[in-house]
């Protein structure tokens, strides 16, 4: 059984997650947190990213088609959001407690 592709897309207004006949949106303005944290994926680890608008909640990695332009978009769309090398080599450090809020208002 294959699982569903899970695509990212970005425009002016929002941020757009899909599977499927299935998708969430996230408003640049109503974005509230981004945590980025690694998930032990036993060979490797998996960079993953939770936002959230306050009501909603959403996980998206970086095996998503769309994730290497959501890493370039971020710092563009949501103000005082961090640049990769500035937040990257926080989550390079070893699998314990690494959790670390990139965005929050």
């Amino acid at each position: 059984m294959t699982r569903p592709r899970i695509t990212i897309e970005i425009d002016d207004e929002s941020l757009c997650i899909s599977r499927s006949r299935e998708a969430v949106a996230f408003r640049w303005n109503e974005i509230r947190r981004v945590v980025a944290y690694k998930r032990d994926c036993l060979a490797a680890d998996q960079l993953c990213f939770s936002i959230s608008d306050g009501d909603w909640e959403t996980e998206l990695n970086e095996d998503m088609e769309g994730w290497p332009e959501l890493i370039r978009q971020l710092p563009a769309r949501l103000h005082e959001f961090p640049a990769e090398w500035e937040w990257s080599p926080r989550l390079a450090q070893p699998a314990v407690a690494n959790a670390t809020i990139l965005f929050e208002r």
